[in-house]
């Protein structure tokens, strides 16, 4: 499943409520490397809110507020609206490993799941480590 959520500000601005939002692909955020750094910056953009303007520093003041989470992101959402993202992103690199690591047993042993032979998932698992180390 898509791992996605949605970041919305509220503020006022001139007499008017503003609650810019914007629909979050997790997964590509991070393949792509990045975090949800300049998110106030990404919110104005994608609401056409100029980042130059008076409305942008007002925005910048005000919280932001997640929701709607699917995927294993819903996992890491509470229910003020707060995101966990270096939990998410934790939990999302294992997935991300095991799913590598399913995919050559199934190429190399034709099983379906890690779990069919005892001890093959740890036995992945710290070889993977052990490339991942001696990487470094």
């Amino acid at each position: 499943m898509k791992n996605t959520i949605k970041a919305q500000a509220h503020f006022s601005f001139q007499g008017k409520t503003f609650s810019p939002g914007l629909q979050i692909d997790l997964d590509a955020l991070l393949t792509a490397g990045q975090n949800l750094s300049r998110l106030h910056e990404r919110l104005a953009r994608a609401n056409d809110i100029d980042t130059y303007s008076y409305a942008y520093e007002v925005m910048e003041s005000s919280d932001i507020e997640f929701s709607e989470a699917t995927g294993l992101a819903s996992e890491f959402m509470d229910e003020h609206g707060q995101f966990d993202l270096p939990g998410f992103s934790e939990a999302w690199k294992t997935e991300q490993m095991q799913q590598q690591l399913l995919h050559l047993a199934q190429k190399h042993m034709q099983i379906n799941s890690l779990d069919e032979i005892e001890g093959l998932k740890q036995t992945l698992l710290a070889a993977y480590q052990a490339g991942a180390k001696k990487a470094d």
